[in-house]
């Protein structure tokens, strides 16, 4: 049997996860070292990982975004590996650079551990092993320890360009949190811990050897692209993109975790019991990237709407008593004692007014709303109303200038103008707006211009869903362009935020003397909810959800799509052109309807 590292976190899970793998359909072969599922590790950072809600099996007529989201992150990491090659090539002149090497090693007969290292630096002296992680280096740069209360960065640049980890031995003697931080950055259960789990197991692969070292390779934060471009067009990064981060003395450190953990899988696969076990948050990481992919069987007999995971604040436990010393039970110990509906939990340990709203709404299937809360926001509101959505694509390397890894590039917009309360058509030319880029040019300039001109000068307000994607969008786009920088920022001060409405604004509320229970509870809740205010669980509230009927119904799947229209045949290119107006235009009228609601409930 070949274990690589994916498999061995995924065995470690639980003691029913090697049984239900050997039985599933979904299994992959073993030989297939380049399979998504085995490459998969290397897509585990928070930035680069989304829910894929609204897509279909591989064989419907939308591009499956697995596969659209490696091939584009694949190229972007090998342009990463040409910028180390690039910058350690004249500090190793006499090494030698090889690409993808995969390595083996035979574990108790019957288990070859295998790994694949994305770049090594061979020299006489040294072997250096570079992984690739399309993230970003913010959370390693910014981790300090601490020494006799004084704080140090974790991380500091040597000769090479490349950051090492300070040192601190026991013999040292000093009150510090060090090895505290180090047990944080090599925990399995995070993310980037199970990436330094994969160096350690790279290690064990290649062997103890004395002058190996096992490397991260990030995207630095702080960069910003300054819009040079080779002569066939393609974006001219720097160095400065790129830091490296040495992880060999934890990786070898962790020799024996990772022999033990070989041999306590080997004991799971043996066992061979499919047989329900406790659900335990850390390992079945449900709706986290890391989701364990039979999350959806272990968890069948938990509600799909109003179970115990949809109480606000859940992640809390729920408290038997008012008293802090009152029992608190921790939500999977509940649901692992039965506890799964919210009907199931003890009335009396809702200690939450949140809570306790739900509760009132689902079991008497009724409706709350505060018509004195919502009333006051919405006397807020300045006619004509502008109904604003953007669409941005997060691309791993920034395109245009002026950006960083990851910039929400903004590409698209809508908007919808209603003049008075009176109500508007989806596809009204009079009362619509819209903006789509060319994909293959720096068109924000273009789409700041003609925003401009959509949203005239005035008072009145420019309504949004989730008031910070916007806002901060428009404070990027004032910072690109200066010379209009005082009409974006005027967009940005007229922002009304609908979600504030349906949910709450607990210091606008509390600025029209409402007193502080009342500002904290929530304006609104219906059943249907299920703990979630996201646009499309509101919307089927109010108005037919449009969105099943569309060719592209989320955001992921827009701007994966836009991301490929240079590489489609012009018959393709206009029919999802076409779908990405009908997306993002859905998504300013489903705001025009929600509020048409929320003003009918609050008469």
């Amino acid at each position: 049997m070949v274990v690589t590292t994916f498999d061995l976190l995924n065995y470690l899970r639980c003691r029913r996860y090697a049984s239900l793998d050997r039985n599933s359909t979904f299994r992959r072969n073993q030989d297939q070292i380049n399979s998504p599922d085995v490459q998969s590790l290397a897509y585990l950072s928070v930035e680069n990982n989304y829910q894929l809600i609204g897509f279909e099996s591989e064989d419907s007529q939308k591009a499956n975004p697995i596969l659209l989201h490696q091939d584009a992150t694949s190229q972007s990491i090998q342009i990463v590996s040409d910028l180390v090659k690039q910058t350690l090539s004249h500090r190793f002149e006499e090494g030698t650079f090889l690409q993808s090497q995969v390595h083996t090693h035979l574990f108790e007969d019957l288990y070859v551990c295998k790994t694949k290292i994305d770049l090594s630096l061979i020299e006489s002296q040294q072997a250096l092993y570079f992984t690739i992680l399309p993230m970003t280096d913010v959370e390693l740069s910014d981790l300090t320890f601490s020494v006799n209360k004084k704080k140090w960065p974790l991380f500091f640049k040597d000769a090479d360009g490349i950051f090492r980890m300070h040192t601190i031995t026991k013999e040292d003697e000093v009150d510090s949190n060090y090895e505290e931080r180090l047990s944080k950055l090599s925990d399995r259960h995070t993310d980037m811990g199970r990436h330094v789990y994969d160096l350690a197991f790279q290690a064990y692969v290649l062997g103890n050897g004395a002058t190996n070292r096992f490397i991260l390779v990030l995207l630095n934060n702080d960069y910003v692209f300054d819009g040079q471009y080779t002569l066939q067009g393609m974006p001219l990064y720097t160095n400065e993109l790129i830091r490296m981060f040495d992880f060999t003395e934890i990786v070898l450190s962790m020799h024996q975790t990772i022999e033990a953990d070989l041999y306590r899988m080997i004991n799971l696969i043996e066992l061979n019991d499919d047989s329900r076990c406790p659900l335990v948050k850390n390992e079945c990481m449900r709706d986290q990237p890391f989701e364990c992919k039979f999350v959806d069987y272990c968890f069948s007999h938990i509600p799909k709407k109003n179970s115990i995971l949809h109480y606000f604040n859940n992640h809390l436990g729920f408290r038997e008593g008012l008293s802090k010393l009152d029992p608190n039970h921790d939500t999977y110990e509940l649901i692992n004692e039965g506890v799964v509906d919210m009907l199931d939990v003890p009335i009396m340990w809702l200690q939450r007014e949140k809570n306790l709203m739900q509760r009132y709404c689902v079991e008497n299937n009724t409706v709350y709303i505060n018509k004195l809360k919502v009333r006051a926001l919405l006397d807020t509101l300045v006619y004509p109303l502008y109904f604003l959505d953007f669409e941005a694509n997060p691309a791993m390397l920034p395109q245009f200038s002026g950006e960083k890894p990851y910039s929400q590039s903004v590409f698209q917009y809508s908007i919808h103008i209603q003049k008075d309360e009176l109500p508007i058509l989806i596809n009204d030319p009079n009362t619509h707006k819209e903006f789509l880029a060319n994909q293959e040019k720096d068109h924000r300039l273009e789409l700041v211009e003609q925003l401009l001109q959509d949203i005239p000068p005035g008072n009145s307000s420019v309504v949004v869903y989730h008031k910070t994607f916007e806002k901060n969008r428009l404070l990027e786009l004032a910072a690109l362009f200066p010379m209009h920088k005082a009409r974006l920022l005027e967009i940005e001060s007229r922002l009304f935020d609908l979600l504030k409405v349906v949910k709450n604004d607990y210091q606008f509320y509390l600025s029209k003397g409402f007193t502080k229970k009342e500002a904290d509870t929530y304006n609104f809740y219906h059943p249907d909810l299920s703990g979630s205010y996201s646009l499309k669980k509101v919307l089927p509230i109010f108005a037919h959800n449009a969105y099943a009927e569309l060719p592209i119904n989320n955001g992921l799947c827009a701007y994966l799509n836009f991301a490929l229209l240079p590489k489609m045949d012009e018959r393709k290119r206009a029919s999802t052109m076409n779908a990405l107006l009908q997306y993002c235009r859905q998504d300013t009228y489903s705001m025009v309807q929600i509020l048409r609601g929320m003003k009918d409930l609050a008469r």
